[in-house]
This record gives C-alpha cells, structure tokens and sequence, in this order.
C-alpha cells in the first residue's frame, strides 16, 4: 500500500511542477487578474461511520471510527475574494481496511490578512467513487473547509486546511459517516485570466 501511495504523489506532484513552470506567466499589477494554482495535498482525517446490514435474518448495527490518510491532487481558482476548490484524492481508511476516490469542490470566501497570509471558510460537496476496496460502494455528502494559506512566493502557495463532512457511507444501508480531518497542499500558480 506505501508504493501506491507513493507513486500518487509523484505522479501528482511532478505535472504539477511542470505544467506550472510553462503555463505561468507575468501579469501586469494594474490588471484584474484570477489565479489558477495547482498542485499536490496531504493530510490526515478521523472518521465515525455507522452501518446496518442484514446477516442471515436479522440486521445489525456496526460503528467504525479510526483514521485514514488522504494524499492528493487540489486545482484552487481564486476570484477577487473568493476561491473555487477542486480536489481528486485516494484516501486509506485504517481501521476498514479499505481505499476509495474522493472528488470534492467547495466555494470559500477569503480574508487576507496582509500580503502573504489569508483566511478562507465556506461549503462544498464530495463524493466517493470507484476505484475502491470490493466491499466499499462509495458515499456523498457535504463539507465545511476552514483554509489558512500563506503565499511563499508570488507564484506558490502553501496552505492547511481543516475540514468537517457528513454524509453516507459505502457500507451497509441506513448509514452516515462524520469525517474532520487537516489536509496540508503545496500550490503553484499555472495559469491566470
């Protein structure tokens, strides 16, 4: 399981890098300009689920709760105030054994602090796809991002971000699954409108 995740990163990281050095370009200060940053994520979540399932005549109750690494790709748009979030992760759940693909996109509103830290909070919505473990039928739901980033250069970010979702869960019927989490993300600007 270490080599797939691994690879992951690289594989993220290294387009990102890339694309990010022939994409970017000098932006005149006077313009209104929006910024497209991507780049690679990490983090680490807590998550409690509950779970029915019929066993041979009768349906049990089952509860899950342990933690489970995220390692990923974020594309962050920022609009004056505002940044539109788009994240693909492979995410490991230790305590199911299990692997799934999360998509998630939020909308946040910003604050900046001064010229290199900023806050962010706002909503957004994920869903839990194939590929994942046999018995995982993924979920969707709901989530609530608090960001602070601090600009590193004019062209990177670096930002940690601490989230809270609900919704259902891949296993069993009648389910939901809670999940907070910090995610850590190396950005770099690859493009501007």
């Amino acid at each position: 399981m270490k080599n797939i995740f691994i690879k992951i990163i690289l594989f993220l990281l290294i387009p990102s890098f890339l694309v990010g050095q022939s994409l970017s370009s000098e932006i005149n200060s006077d313009d209104k300009v929006y910024y497209t940053y991507a780049g690679a994520i990490i983090g680490t979540n807590f998550s409690k689920a509950k779970y029915n399932i019929w066993e041979t005549n009768e349906r049990k109750s089952y509860s899950e709760s342990g933690a489970s690494i995220p390692v990923g790709f974020l594309l962050n748009i920022f609009i004056e105030q505002f940044s539109g979030e788009f994240t693909f992760e492979q995410i490991y759940n230790f305590s199911s054994k299990i692997y799934y693909t999360k998509f998630s996109s939020s909308l946040k509103y910003i604050w900046d602090i001064d010229n290199n830290y900023y806050l962010g909070t706002g909503f957004g919505l994920y869903l839990e796809t194939p590929p994942s473990s046999k018995k995982y039928n993924g979920g969707s739901g709901i989530l609530l991002p608090f960001e602070f980033g601090y600009k590193l250069t004019k062209k990177s970010i670096i930002t940690i971000n601490i989230i809270t979702s609900y919704g259902s869960y891949g296993i069993g019927n009648d389910n939901y699954n809670i999940i907070s989490g910090v995610r850590f993300g190396y950005l770099y600007r690859v493009g501007a409108l």
